[in-house]
């Protein structure tokens, strides 16, 4: 028979004595702060605010205050009233034609219709137009267009790519894009095309004409492989029906 093994009895510790302590007095409630009253005690340290006035009026001095702007590149720079007072620097020649044409200088590089022959002085190159980023005829893809932009009077927009059009068909190859012409001959158009249109020396570069040149260029090429496949897929046809 296995030997049984007793165990002795648990140990019994000293019992914790818990306290309970009484707990602190809750929080004094204070007056509400008479915020109202400090505002006022402190109306003279603000600014005072701006009268309300209705909206008719206020559209009316927005309108007044609007300055009209015909064209992203003939915008005028806002100037701080001492840089107004001082005299402006003197451009003869420059100014002496927006003189005798009666107009401001910025009148005089506009691309105004010159129906009576006038051609306008040559600018220096720090006064002449820059030409926008991006390519004519692209708006979608960062490009403007050449109208908006030119913002010329009258008809000669419509002069300058009818021009444009009689030069692509009877001087270049209309199948042909810009970088693909005879480089010679076309810089020498654009030449002749900038001092028919009476703008050379108003444009860096002479852009609107080479802008035009591009964008022509590029639909009489478009025209022409729709055209070449259009005859391709006839003669297809043709060729099947035959056989």
């Amino acid at each position: 028979m296995a030997p049984s093994v007793r165990l002795h009895l648990p140990l019994y510790t000293t019992r914790i004595q818990f306290e309970l302590n009484a707990l602190p007095p809750p929080p004094d409630i204070t007056v509400r702060a008479d915020l109202t009253g400090k505002i006022r005690q402190n109306r003279h340290l603000f600014p005072p605010l701006p009268d309300i006035t209705l909206r008719a009026d206020l559209a009316s001095k927005i309108r007044r205050n609007r300055h009209t702007v015909r064209s992203p590149y003939e915008r005028v720079a806002r100037r701080s009233p001492e840089l107004r007072s001082r005299p402006r620097e003197p451009t003869p020649l420059h100014d002496l034609y927006a003189e005798a044409r009666g107009g401001s200088p910025l009148t005089s590089i506009d691309g105004s219709d010159d129906s009576e022959g006038e051609v306008p002085p040559p600018l220096p190159k720090r006064r002449q137009i820059p030409k926008p980023p991006g390519e004519a005829g692209r708006r979608n893809c960062g490009g403007f267009n050449l109208e908006s932009v030119l913002n010329w009077e009258g008809n000669k927009y419509k002069r300058m790519m009818s021009h444009v059009d009689a030069m692509i068909k009877g001087k270049l190859d209309g199948k042909r894009s810009f970088t693909h012409q005879d480089q010679g001959l076309l810089t020498d158009l654009i030449r002749k095309s900038t001092e028919e249109m009476k703008i050379q020396h108003q444009y860096i570069g002479d852009w609107p004409i080479r802008e035009a040149y591009k964008q022509r260029l590029k639909y009489h090429s478009e025209m022409a492989k729709k055209k070449a496949h259009r005859e391709a897929g006839s003669a297809l046809v043709k060729a099947c029906c035959s056989d």
